[in-house]
C-alpha cells in the first residue's frame, strides 16, 4: 500500500469511527426520549426516575420497546377516538424496530479494510472471528458489510426517529392539557412529519 493509499484508508477509518459513534449517540437519544414519553404516558407528573426504572429494568431493547408500546396503547385505548394517533404510533414502532436491528449490527461489528477489485475498502463488518455466524463475505462482487455512508444514513434515520418520538411526547402533553382537539392538531403535525420522511 502506498503512502497515499494509507492516508485514504486512515481517513475512511476515521469517518467510520465517527459514524459508529454518531449512531450509538443517536440511539441513546432515542432511548432517553422513550423514557420521557413513558413518563408522560404513566403519570401527569412526568416522573422520570420512575419511568427510567421501568424502562431500563430489562436489558433487551425488544422488551423496552414492548413496555413503551403497551403503555402507549393503554393510555390511548379508545380505538375510535384515538385511531389516527394509534396508527401513527404503529408506524413509529415499526420504524424503531427496523433501526433497532441496524443499530445492533453497528454496535456489534468491527471496522475492517477489505481488498477487492484492486482497491482497499473500509467496511463495518461482523467480527471476523465469530465462528457461530459464518457469512459469505460478498455476493456477486458486492462489498461486504456497511460503508461509512451506510452507517451515517442509519444514524441520521435514528436521529430523525428520536425527533419524531419527541413529537409524540409533546402530543401526549398536549392531550393532557387540551384534550381531543389538541391531540387532533398534534396528529396533523405527525402526519406531515411521516409524509416527509
Amino acid at each position: 500500500m502506498t503512502n497515499e493509499q494509507g492516508k485514504k484508508v486512515a481517513e475512511q477509518h476515521r469517518q467510520m469511527r465517527e459514524g459508529v459513534a454518531d449512531a450509538i449517540l443517536a440511539w441513546a437519544s432515542l432511548e432517553n426520549g422513550s423514557v420521557m414519553l413513558l413518563a408522560n404516558l404513566i403519570s401527569d407528573r412526568e416522573d422520570l426516575h420512575f419511568a427510567s426504572a421501568i424502562y431500563f429494568a430489562p436489558t433487551s431493547i425488544d422488551v423496552r420497546t414492548s413496555i413503551l408500546n403497551r403503555a402507549f396503547l393503554a393510555r390511548f385505548n379508545d380505538e375510535l377516538q384515538h385511531r389516527d394517533f394509534r396508527e401513527l404510533w404503529g408506524k413509529l414502532v415499526k420504524r424503531i424496530d427496523g433501526k433497532r436491528q441496524k443499530r445492533n449490527i453497528i454496535a456489534h461489528s468491527g471496522i475492517a479494510t477489505h481488498f477487492q477489485n484492486d482497491e482497499n475498502h473500509v467496511r463495518l463488518m461482523k467480527p471476523i472471528w465469530n465462528s457461530y455466524e459464518l457469512v459469505p463475505l460478498s455476493k456477486s462482487g458486492q462489498l461486504p458489510g456497511m460503508s461509512a455512508n451506510d452507517v451515517l444514513q442509519i444514524s441520521k434515520g435514528i436521529w430523525d426517529l428520536a425527533e419524531t418520538l419527541q413529537m409524540f411526547t409533546s402530543a401526549v402533553r398536549s392531550f393532557r392539557i387540551g384534550g381531543a382537539q389538541a391531540l387532533s392538531q398534534a396528529c396533523l403535525q405527525l402526519k406531515t412529519r411521516f409524509s416527509t420522511e
